[in-house]
């Protein structure tokens, strides 16, 4: 029998909209900690400012302007 567990994540407490394996998109609020958790790992990132749809807005639970 194979088993799935579950772990916790950074991710499970920050709204996110994922676009792509590896790419999402978070509120800029959010960035810092998400920037210093990739660094801890060394990892290769790049963080771009993107227009959201009224879609990702609804799905991050944001208010839309």
């Amino acid at each position: 029998m194979k088993y799935v567990y579950r772990k916790r994540g950074i991710l499970d407490d920050i709204p996110y909209r994922k676009l792509i394996r590896g790419a999402f998109i978070i509120q800029n609020k959010d960035k810092k900690q998400i920037t210093d958790f990739l660094d801890r790992f060394y990892a290769e990132y790049y963080v771009r400012v993107v227009k959201l749809t009224e879609e990702d807005c609804e799905i991050m639970g944001l208010q839309i302007e």
